[in-house]
C-alpha cells in the first residue's frame, strides 16, 4: 500500500468472492486472501494507509470474468425467486459489514455479467 501511495496511487480495489474454492477448484486457503474477513482486515489496512477501498464482488467462488460466471456453490439449486432475494440480502450483509467497521467502500463493482447472467440467475 505504501509502494501505490507513492506512486499517486489513491486507491485499492479488492475482489470478495462468496466461499474460495468450495467447488474444490483450488486450495482455500492460498486464496483465503478473497474471502470476507480478510477482505474487511484489508480494506482497514487501506483505510490507515489514507486509500479509498473498491469492493469488487464477484458473486461466485472463485474467478468471475465475461466468459466464466459460475453460482456460489451455496445457491446452486437456489430458485430464482429465492436466488434474487439471496443476492439482495448477500449484497446488503456485506457492504453492511464495511460499514459497521468504518471503512465502506468508495465503491461497488459487481461481477455479474449480463451475457453470463444465465449461470447465475437459472
Amino acid at each position: 500500500l505504501r509502494l501505490l501511495k507513492s506512486r499517486g496511487g489513491n486507491a485499492f480495489r479488492m475482489r470478495l468472492w462468496n466461499s474460495p474454492c468450495a467447488a474444490g477448484q483450488c486450495n482455500a486457503s492460498r486464496f483465503a486472501h478473497a474471502n470476507l474477513t480478510n477482505v474487511l482486515r484489508m480494506a482497514r489496512r487501506v483505510a490507515e494507509a489514507n486509500l479509498s477501498f473498491i469492493l469488487d464482488l464477484h458473486y461466485s467462488d472463485w474467478w468471475a470474468d465475461p466468459l466464466h460466471q459460475a453460482k456460489p456453490l451455496a445457491w446452486q439449486d437456489l430458485p430464482l425467486p429465492v436466488l434474487k432475494r439471496t443476492l439482495r440480502a448477500y449484497t446488503r450483509r456485506t457492504v453492511a459489514a464495511f460499514v459497521a467497521q468504518g471503512t465502506p467502500p468508495a465503491a461497488v463493482q459487481a461481477r455479474a455479467y449480463a451475457p453470463t447472467c444465465v449461470a447465475l440467475c437459472t
